[in-house]
């Protein structure tokens, strides 16, 4: 195949590399078991080697997501702490199909407001499903055999042939987020075409629709002890209590003051808004529960303008569920077990709560389900039964909670990976950590992968 570069990525603020920047498009099968059916386009950027004579080869990667294209992604890498090592490689990524500049999913979000947020758990998450298992037929409705057809096993496909069209036999591999999906279905099922793998903020191999209170829980009481802690050992600035147990007591009542002071009035705040302050680094975290202390409103809690409820708002779930791309939907839920039926999502619920300590300081969650309704199965990978003999470094941030840790320490089983911890919250972050630039860089520049810890400290 030849292949026909041309520049038509708007490339503005990549620095010096944006020039270098090539795109082209391959056709490839919408349904890979019907290959001689309908084809749709596919298409990927490459950032060549800045060294011809030093070129490793080439380095897939991708951004993350779903729902968002990724064919700027190189400029990024080559201009963050790892761009040494990156540049050693031709930097390929792109956009998936039903995004970007690949063949688009050409089917409207729902105009249908999502219902008002009233407080009684199961009324709010049986209206939510309703809204979802609607706004989910009238997509697949649009474009059924094409909604079915994206899928992260028919992504890794596509990539596969990119491998093909640019004429290597091996690449390595580098995705971040819902690029870290994209990753772990292609190596098992492209194992010995991948030379080596980072994948960082892990999504978990296994996870389900509808159930991820569970983690969130989990994340939420660790941060909620590492903040303890800190307020202890650090009891001359904050004066707060000089154990775990007293510093409890003294977040507690600030939270339960607060509570009733922005129950009413211009600012209403709900329990999980003040709570989700407890998220944050313990020094972050720790000055705004001094600023709500003093009768203040910590800058994260403010609202914003025609917006009562600054971090729970009816429009953010909204704008969650429909998304700006309508390609997030079917990715989602061909990954996912669960989450199509309302009894199984809601009885699983109420079973994990009654078996869960309750705890006032932890975030409420009621389940939501973005396949409700869904009509097809899941297609990802048997993983038991998948390739993981190729290299693969997994990067993991302790705290975060968009890929909360406990999925890393289950992908590492699963995959046959080694696991590289930051103490931090930042989703994607490795790379931003003087640390985990450094692990990156040796990774992709030849060194085996390894278990290890990293205290973060942020480069530019």
């Amino acid at each position: 195949m030849i292949l026909d570069f041309d520049s038509k990525i708007d490339a503005r603020g990549g620095g010096s590399a944006a020039r270098e920047l090539e795109c082209a498009t391959i056709e490839v099968p919408m349904d890979y078991a019907v290959p001689d059916g309908r084809k749709i386009e596919f298409t990927f950027s490459r950032l060549r080697a800045a060294d011809p004579e030093k070129r490793r080869g080439v380095l897939m990667t991708h951004q993350g997501g779903p729902g968002q294209g990724s064919i700027t992604y190189p400029l990024e890498l080559a201009n963050r702490p790892i761009r040494e090592a990156v540049r050693e490689y031709d930097i390929v990524s792109f956009d998936y199909r039903g995004t970007g500049a690949s063949t688009p999913l050409n089917c409207p979000p729902t105009s249908v407001p999502y219902p008002t947020v009233t407080g009684t758990q199961k009324v709010d998450f049986d209206a939510g499903f309703d809204w979802t298992s609607q706004a989910n037929k009238a997509l697949v409705e649009c474009e059924p055999e094409y909604v079915r057809q994206i899928t992260t096993p028919n992504i890794a496909r596509d990539v596969d042939r990119v491998r093909e069209a640019l004429g290597e036999e091996q690449m390595a591999y580098y995705g971040v987020s819902y690029g870290t999906v994209v990753g772990m279905t292609y190596r098992a099922m492209f194992d010995d075409k991948v030379s080596r793998m980072w994948l960082d903020s892990i999504l978990d191999p296994e996870f389900r629709d509808g159930s991820d209170y569970v983690s969130q829980d989990a994340l939420s009481r660790a941060s909620n002890r590492r903040l303890f802690a800190y307020l202890a050992q650090n009891q001359r600035f904050y004066n707060l209590g000089d154990t775990e147990e007293s510093t409890r007591a003294s977040v507690e009542k600030i939270v339960d003051d607060a509570e009733s002071r922005y129950k009413s009035g211009d600012t209403v705040l709900m329990r999980n808004d003040i709570l989700s302050l407890l998220l944050d680094q313990p020094a972050m975290a720790a000055r705004s529960l001094l600023t709500l202390r003093d009768g203040q409103l910590p800058s994260k809690l403010i609202p914003v303008e025609g917006e009562s409820n600054p971090l729970f708002s009816d429009d953010k779930i909204d704008s969650k569920l429909s998304g700006s791309n309508e390609s997030y939907t079917p990715v989602f839920c061909a990954l996912a077990e669960g989450g199509r039926d309302a009894d199984d999502v809601w009885n699983r619920y109420m079973e994990w709560r009654a078996e869960t300590p309750a705890d006032n300081l932890v975030i409420e969650r009621v389940p939501s389900s973005i396949c409700a309704g869904w009509p097809f199965s899941t297609d990802r990978p048997d993983w038991s039964a998948a390739g993981k003999s190729s290299p693969l470094q997994i990067g993991a941030h302790r705290y975060e909670s968009t890929t909360p840790y406990a999925g890393a320490e289950k992908a590492r089983i699963i995959l046959n990976g080694s696991l590289f911890t930051t103490n931090d919250a930042r989703h994607s972050a490795s790379i931003f950590t003087e640390c985990g630039a450094k692990r990156i860089s040796e990774f992709l520049q030849g060194s085996a992968p390894y278990d290890s810890e990293c205290l973060a400290r942020e480069e530019s």
